[in-house]
């Protein structure tokens, strides 16, 4: 629905979207989603964007993308998930858990040596502007020897645009010889979104996570 938002109705009239969710006697969900503007190819380089439909590959089966004149069309399947017995790790118990939906919220961090960001609430298309320039400020205040850490583990929701702003801000800091490293909670809907998109390269080494909250 964010893409279809934020791309089907770009530079014409706002429009309406539509969307159907069926849960499956095998417990996977099916999913469309209908919009009435505009297809927006995927660019050549997607540069920081174009991640939407590329999560919904990975995460989804059955994917289907139809577009024509009167709008797009996206339907795909989210199968259930595996059936497990384990008990909850040492990570997920101390680790808290995301807050409701809400649009995220910069706290920042600083401690000897390290300069944490962490993000509390939803990412979202609204606020990401507003959240990048605010990261920057801080990024640019800090001493070149500084560790960079952006927390996650209060992050509730993680949309393309979120994982776009990430590398940007990861290819901001390459750039001047300095690295971004992540610290999403374990096994929640953020990590995921990280270890699809390759970004959970990013996140910190368990045995190097002790930080205070």
């Amino acid at each position: 629905m964010a893409n279809a938002v934020e791309h089907a109705y770009r530079d014409r009239e706002p429009g309406e979207v539509e969307y159907s969710l069926q849960r499956a006697a095998d417990g996977s969900v099916q999913a469309a989603v209908t919009d009435f503007g505009a297809w927006q190819p995927p660019p050549a380089d997607r540069g920081f964007r174009g991640r939407g439909l590329e999560m919904i590959r990975a995460l989804g089966v059955a994917v289907a993308v139809e577009h024509a004149v009167t709008g797009t069309v996206v339907r795909f399947t989210v199968p259930p998930p595996p059936l497990t017995t384990a008990g909850p790790s040492a990570d997920r118990a101390t680790d808290a858990v995301p807050p409701a939906a809400r649009p995220a919220d910069l706290h920042v961090h600083r401690e000897p040596g390290l300069l944490r960001l962490a993000l509390h609430g939803e990412i979202d298309l609204a606020g990401i502007d507003d959240l990048r320039e605010r990261m920057l400020a801080e990024i640019a205040d800090a001493d070149a020897d500084t560790r960079l850490v952006l927390d996650l583990r209060q992050t509730s929701y993680l949309p393309s645009a979120g994982a776009g702003l990430i590398l940007e801000l990861a290819e901001h800091l390459r750039r001047s010889g300095r690295s971004l490293r992540l610290r999403p909670a374990p096994d929640g809907p953020v990590a995921r979104v990280l270890a699809l998109t390759g970004l959970d390269a990013l996140s910190t080494p368990p045995s190097s996570t002790a930080m205070a909250d």
